[in-house]
């Protein structure tokens, strides 16, 4: 039998003007040959957790600052894909968002750990007979989850959103636009919800994906639906993919996105790379900034000074660069710094 080895890299930056500086690094062995880090959040009482799977499993783990591990707890969860999401819970607990297997099909699944990482409670839902993945998830502010992915019934993903209340009950789990995928979820500054994917705008056999986005109410009714579609000198801007939104103190959407350039519908792309756009709260594109850089995975936060960094990969995976971009409120790249290190899975 052989022993695989793959290590993880965990790092804290310091942001000083327009420099950013790397205060600490750790390599950490776990042991497996399908390693990845799929969710970090910053816990309130100086730590932070994140978990990740060797594939098909999952685990935990709860560092401190200095990125000393607490603890780590391995899973025997039949996991479905690598999509799962841990976050912090007041009075140091923590709740887990992923997809099981159950009887063959993904179901989503849900669970509250305590602060040493042992399970409280756990449920599993879907709708029998049919795939249903997870792909986001949001703690509400009464204590209950949303979680939001895709459901597949003869060959057609839908749009799925599911709402639990604080003790795990199942309110309501509803399904919205056809020929959609990977489906996420954000909570606005109103309380209403977000949820977006990526769509097929319908002309088949040439059909063109765009970004899909959705306001729902807290009850899950739609209150406005948009498609993405932004322009370029060569044609369309087809925003084919997304990896991080967020909602900005003055209440517009930063989104993340896969730029694919394309002359005509359907056709080949011309050029693909990662792209910042700036929304309005009806969705409406406010500016798109193309950061050139191709990227398989991509983050972004805001800063004090309402300016954001985005971090992204280089896009090769047998490379170890990643990058840092600043970007101005109006849409400006005011610096870009490479950083060479051991692979980074999620941020």
């Amino acid at each position: 039998m052989f022993k695989y080895f793959i290590y993880i890299s965990l790092l804290l930056f310091s942001f000083n003007g327009f420099s950013q500086t790397i205060i600490w690094e750790k390599l950490i062995d776990y042991t497996s040959s399908d390693e990845s880090i799929n969710s970090v959040d910053r816990d309130s009482d100086s730590t932070f957790v994140f978990c990740g799977s060797t594939y098909p499993k999952s685990y935990f783990v709860r560092a401190k600052l200095n990125g000393d591990t607490l603890w780590k707890k391995d899973k025997s969860v039949n996991a479905c894909t690598n999509e799962e999401f841990m976050q912090h819970l007041p009075q140091g607990r923590f709740v887990h968002f992923g997809g099981k297997k159950s009887n063959g099909l993904c179901n989503f699944f849900f669970e509250k750990l305590d602060n040493n990482g042992n399970v409280l409670s756990s449920w599993n839902y879907g709708i029998s007979g049919k795939e249903n993945e997870l792909c986001g998830g949001a703690i509400l502010a009464d204590g209950g989850f949303l979680g939001s992915g895709m459901i597949n019934s003869s060959n057609n993903y839908k749009l799925s959103l599911m709402k639990l209340d604080s003790s795990g009950k199942k309110l309501w789990y509803k399904t919205y636009k056809d020929d959609t995928y990977t489906g996420s979820v954000l909570v606005n500054q109103k309380g209403n919800y977000i949820l977006y994917g990526s769509a097929g705008d319908g002309y088949k056999p040439l059909r063109t994906y765009h970004q899909y986005f959705l306001e729902l109410t807290p009850e899950g009714d739609t209150i406005r639906s948009k498609y993405l579609i932004a322009k370029s000198a060569i044609g369309d801007e087809i925003i084919s993919g997304y990896d991080d939104l967020i909602q900005t103190a003055t209440g517009d959407y930063l989104l993340v996105v896969r730029l694919d350039s394309v002359q005509v519908r359907g056709g080949t792309s011309l050029g693909r790379s990662v792209g910042v756009v700036l929304l309005d709260t009806l969705f409406n594109i406010k500016w798109l900034v193309d950061l050139k850089s191709v990227s398989y995975t991509s983050t972004v936060v805001e800063l004090k000074d309402t300016s954001y960094i985005v971090l992204t990969d280089n896009g090769v995976s047998n490379l170890l660069d990643f990058v840092i971009h600043k970007v101005s409120k109006t849409g400006q790249v005011l610096s870009k710094k490479v950083f060479t290190t051991a692979l980074i899975s999620s941020y």
